[in-house]
């Protein structure tokens, strides 16, 4: 007889989540993630997140637009004289950079970053 699901006390707290699946789709995912450079736990979140946004009719979260200017970019701009773009496009920006199911975004504009 199954478990029943038990819901998550703490709504920002963290668990984890035990499914059984075959080893060729074990092997599946295992290859895309080495394919893209992410780990299996990321990976498997992005998923989830993408479902569950999409049985709700969320929109899916958008690719990333661009990652915050680093030292270097900003070091660059400023003895160029050229003004530093933000990832939302804008001049300045407060980026305060916030993880969502494992997606960057920047919670002052609503961007995407990584």
């Amino acid at each position: 007889m199954p478990h029943l699901p038990v819901r998550a006390g703490d709504e920002d707290g963290e668990y984890n989540l035990v499914i059984r699946m075959s080893g060729k789709l074990k092997n599946q995912i295992i290859d895309i993630c080495e394919a893209n450079g992410t780990s299996i736990n990321k990976w498997v979140l992005g998923v989830l997140y993408g479902a569950v946004r999409a049985g709700r009719g969320l929109p899916i979260a958008p690719e990333p637009v661009a990652p915050p200017p680093g030292t270097i970019e900003q070091i660059r701009a400023y003895l160029d004289g050229e003004r530093l773009i933000m990832p939302c496009g804008k001049s300045r920006c407060d980026i305060q950079l916030e993880l969502v199911g494992g997606l960057e975004f920047c919670s002052t504009c609503g961007v995407r970053t990584r």
